[in-house]
């Protein structure tokens, strides 16, 4: 959560994702829980996003974009231009957060196909991360 004003404020979520289904579904599952969110299918989209809204607190990213885009290089990138936030990384294959964890701090990782529950606790878990 972001403190403005003195008051605690929930930021938003920023989903990373080529497959329009999959960003329907989930977006419908963030406003069904009212958390706030930003989508973007290219990594292009979700680093404008990033410098236009401060309000970001989670980014949650496929690992494959398509068009041979890696979702943990975009996560890579993003964090070393300094962004405080955590990450949740999502594939449908758990080897291929394994073996890069270490070069992202406050990230953890969302197997496929997710549900309500997953993506709610995962989203939580990442909150806690933040400074």
């Amino acid at each position: 959560m972001n403190k403005r004003s003195g008051q605690e404020v929930m930021g938003s979520i920023l989903v990373i994702d080529d497959e329009p289904a999959i960003l329907d579904v989930t977006t419908a599952l963030l406003t069904a829980y009212g958390y706030p969110h930003y989508t973007a299918q290219t990594p292009s989209t979700a680093m404008q996003l990033l410098a236009d809204n401060d309000d970001i607190d989670v980014v949650l990213a496929d690992v494959n974009l398509g068009n041979g885009m890696d979702g943990l290089t975009v996560a890579e990138d993003i964090a070393a231009k300094g962004w405080h936030g955590s990450f949740i990384i999502v594939s449908g294959d758990p080897e291929a957060f394994a073996g890069r964890r270490g070069h992202l701090k406050r990230a953890q990782f969302l197997m496929k196909p997710y549900g309500r529950k997953s993506l709610i606790e995962a989203l939580e878990s990442a909150r806690a991360m933040a400074p």
